[in-house]
């Protein structure tokens, strides 16, 4: 629930028969170094789904910039065309 008194850190780590950091962490020096593994391997494949995500991010926002400015210069295309058909069917005074 709470830590010890400064002062008792060192006699209680020497009834556990643990070191202060020990005793500070809650677990052994052997049990963190087990445990140390498995957390560095969540950590990789957490950064690994990070750049994953972010590489999908921008390819969908590349294809979606791409499609705009397609749809963007199909529009000019039509309009040119149709405005240069009607202009050559009809009287310009």
């Amino acid at each position: 629930m709470s830590y010890p008194d400064v002062t008792l850190l060192e006699p209680l780590a020497e009834v556990f028969g643990l070191g202060v950091e020990e005793l500070i962490a809650c677990r052994r020096a052997e049990e963190k170094k087990k445990e140390e593994q498995p957390v560095k391997n969540i950590l990789e494949i957490s950064r690994e789904n990070q750049q994953t995500d972010r590489r999908r991010t921008a390819l969908r926002t590349a294809l979606a910039v791409l499609a705009i400015v397609a749809a963007v210069l199909a529009a000019i295309f039509y309009a040119a065309t149709t405005i240069h058909e009607q202009m050559g069917t009809s009287i310009v005074l």
